[in-house]
């Protein structure tokens, strides 16, 4: 147990390490897209090419909404406007045409852009594949329902699901529980990425069931006969209806409009959803805040611990830690 301890330690150290150099990666791979798209902006806006070493792109400050902002004031006498207009054009630009920004709000010269939650999840690839995983597990004997782990309810799925591709894996279990596999971001992104497959013609499924009857282990528990399971191919269909679970608490809201626009809904529809605290039930444990992985935390006691920690949401990455380690079940997330 002690060994055990000790390596899922480290294993949560590693994690977070690469967790924190993954972000600054992901940070300037998104400064690289970003300074191109600008150079397309001021070149299709005012018809001039402009060097790239004019162009400050910096971490937007903690009182403003925002991931990064772009100082406007070296493009001003290529504008020839002012700097909120320049600003607002060139925010304008981005928003239609580079995917990665999802919203930009104006200060006098400077454009503030928050980046689409979907660029974060590329750092959940990164984990996967420097981690070499081979086999993915999901201990589904015993699942977790609603605003879990720390919140939801548990319910009896009684299956064990094994995959090298843990996109398929994941798609499966939606399935199970009548959940479109693309209206989970991680299953559709992980698809983009090359991690895996939600797509059902495309994951073969085998049922492992004991060869012989279960007879109880001298000890009082139960094990299966020696002999090997028996191992069958089995259809999706008959797998729903033997082990799936139509009442499983889950949001299925994302799933109606179907086809990729659904994807794309359901991407939205996910990524707009935030925690919020409810004060009544808050005893400002400081719990949540200590459990933000980001670096300069996205929850904090901002107004002072006597009040609950406040939220900003442009450093959110939507992990939803702190609802989930809240041990007072004090927050909870919904769609703004």
């Amino acid at each position: 147990y002690t060994l055990l301890k000790k390596d899922a330690l480290f294993l949560c150290r590693v994690i977070r390490l690469h967790y924190l150099c993954s972000q600054n990666f992901e940070r300037m791979k998104i400064e690289e897209k970003l300074t191109g798209s600008i150079a397309e902006a001021i070149q299709s806006l005012y018809g001039q090419e402009t060097p790239t070493n004019l162009f400050q792109l910096q971490k937007t400050k903690k009182e403003f909404e925002g991931h990064l902002t772009l100082v406007v004031f070296p493009f001003l006498k290529i504008s020839k406007k002012k700097p909120e207009q320049t600003a607002q054009e060139i925010g304008e630009y981005l928003l239609a045409h580079q995917p990665a920004v999802a919203a930009f709000n104006v200060i006098k010269g400077f454009l503030n852009l928050t980046i689409a939650s979907s660029e974060w999840i590329g750092m959940l690839a990164d984990i996967h594949r420097a981690t070499d995983i081979r086999l993915n597990i999901m201990d589904g004997i015993v699942a977790m329902e609603g605003n879990g782990p720390g919140s939801g309810d548990p319910t009896p799925m009684n299956v064990l699901l094994f995959s090298a591709d843990p996109v398929a894996l994941d798609a499966t279990y939606c399935r199970l529980v009548h959940l479109e596999p693309w209206s989970v971001p991680t299953c559709g992104q992980g698809q983009i990425m090359g991690i895996g497959t939600y797509e059902e013609d495309k994951i073969d499924l085998l049922l492992a069931e004991p060869a012989g009857e279960i007879i109880e282990a001298e000890d009082g528990g139960e094990t299966a006969e020696s002999a090997a399971p028996k191992v069958t191919p089995i259809d999706t269909e008959t797998l729903v209806s033997r082990f799936g679970n139509p009442h499983f608490n889950v949001d299925r809201r994302a799933t109606s409009s179907g086809g990729k626009w659904g994807f794309r809904i359901g991407l939205l529809n996910r990524f707009t959803k935030r925690p919020y605290i409810d004060k009544k039930a808050c005893v400002r444990c400081g719990v949540c805040v200590q459990h933000c992985p980001v670096p300069d935390k996205a929850v904090n006691f901002t107004k002072g611990k006597d009040k609950p920690p406040v939220y900003d949401y442009s450093r959110c990455i939507r992990c939803y830690c702190c609802q989930e380690m809240c041990p007072q079940h004090a927050i909870h997330v919904k769609g703004i």
